[in-house]
């Protein structure tokens, strides 16, 4: 090759000639055995080949530039090219988007008029050209500099990325993130250069499932929102000791984190949740007749993702979700609501009875609770006054993991004590908020 890296391909045969080339070389050296290599040898073919991968980065913003300016993906059906690719590719949804984004980050844009223009971020386009600084490096940059409020100049942009850029062809890119926030901090030493729609606009928030049955969150709030979704989280996330005084261990993140899902479960459950043809939304999950029987093995929610049986009967106790049973060959047995929810009566009911959390010893006023079946809805069990409790998120699931129980007495739910704290297990009813007979 003679180093023009602008030179072009005039046709896609010697596209794929030079592709399938290069592809060669790199076959034949995946099975080269590379401990010839000594001292400052194996040091310059480790940042030789680092520079190879980065450069091919940008060939792959190339490519995806193709698919999303000549609409492949739309051709096919695909509603973007962030599936198209995930498919194609066999790469995660969040990888494909992020493929997406960076084309239109560093890739020449294309005009109305025909005119082919720079890239966004043209300085940090040329140094991934000459495999200066990575993929990644490139996305701190770019984040960084598109968070600049709007009021900061073009001149000083320019300057911000040339910054960036240098920074990044000797540091790490978390290095360089740090790098970033003291250019911003300089630039905008108060933080109100961004007007209020601004920060409005910059809100976002998205959930990505890790390699471990988890998910991460990750996001950006306003103030007003923000203190707003503190406020409701540390509300539900305060420590909750047992009745014999026993500590809550939790940790404080673990407790803001199932706070936040009692908050969502209480969203679902409000009359003015927003309605989709005519229906709140619902949880749909999927399990065959044998596991719900055993209690065992997986159920399927509709967004695709395995919760346990357990998980599952603790969720639809008090929550919007509709049960899709299957037989041994496929057959659908059922398919409906796990239950009737606790209608607008019922629960009012209860919060006159219960006046929160029925477990003896917890404090947990009524909008912190869930109508708990005492004969849970697998069993057969009915939504009515005599057979629904009150009780909060952490004792829902401690009752159908088997570490709490209750038991009706003369309309009042009382918690069976285990049997390690009380031999007689003598049912206790709780008087935090009740001070009759």
């Amino acid at each position: 090759m003679d180093g023009d890296t602008t030179a072009t391909l005039d046709t896609a045969d010697a596209v794929w000639e030079r592709v399938l080339t290069v592809r060669e070389a790199v076959a034949s050296l995946t099975g080269t055995w590379l401990g010839v290599l000594r001292g400052d040898d194996a040091q310059g073919v480790t940042a030789v080949v680092e520079e190879i991968t980065r450069m091919t980065s940008v060939i792959q913003q190339g490519l995806v530039r193709q698919v999303i300016d000549q609409g492949i993906a739309t051709d096919l059906g695909y509603k973007s090219a962030v599936p198209y690719l995930r498919d194609l590719l066999r790469i995660t949804q969040s990888d494909a988007a992020a493929r997406v984004r960076a084309v239109d980050r560093f890739q020449p844009r294309t005009a109305v008029s025909g005119e082919v223009l720079p890239a966004r971020f043209p300085q940090v386009a040329d140094a991934q050209r000459a495999g200066d600084i990575s993929s990644r490096h490139a996305t701190v940059i770019a984040e960084a500099l598109e968070e600049l409020p709007a009021a900061v100049d073009g001149a000083t942009r320019d300057a911000a990325e040339r910054r960036l850029v240098a920074d990044a062809t000797h540091l790490d890119p978390g290095r360089v993130r740090l790098a970033a926030r003291h250019l911003q901090a300089v630039l905008d030493p108060d933080g109100q250069l961004a007007d209020e729609q601004e920060r409005r606009e910059r809100q976002e928030f998205t959930i990505s499932r890790d390699l471990h049955g988890m998910f991460r969150l990750r996001g950006r709030l306003d103030a007003p929102t923000a203190n707003a979704v503190n406020l409701a989280v540390e509300a539900l996330a305060k420590p909750k000791p047992e009745a014999d005084g026993t500590p809550d261990l939790r940790t404080a993140p673990r407790r803001r984190a199932e706070a936040l899902g009692q908050l969502a479960t209480l969203a679902l459950g409000h009359p003015d949740m927003p309605t989709s043809g005519g229906r709140r939304p619902q949880v749909i999950a999927t399990i065959t007749l044998a596991e719900l029987e055993n209690r065992s093995g997986l159920a399927w929610l509709n967004n695709g993702e395995p919760i346990s049986v357990h998980e599952l009967l603790t969720t639809a106790c008090d929550a919007d979700t509709a049960l899709a049973v299957f037989g041994h060959h496929g057959e659908v047995l059922h398919y409906g609501r796990s239950k009737r929810l606790a209608p607008p009566v019922l629960r009012k009911a209860l919060v006159a009875r219960d006046r929160g959390c029925v477990i003896f010893g917890c404090d947990a006023p009524p909008q912190y609770t869930e109508a708990h079946h005492l004969t849970w809805w697998s069993h057969g069990g009915r939504t009515d006054i005599d057979n629904t409790a009150l009780v909060c998120t952490r004792h829902h699931t401690d009752i159908h993991a088997g570490r709490a129980e209750l038991v009706m007495i003369n309309s009042r739910a009382h918690t069976v004590p285990p049997a390690w704290l009380d031999p007689t297990q003598t049912p206790r009813r709780n008087r935090v908020f009740d001070r009759s007979p």
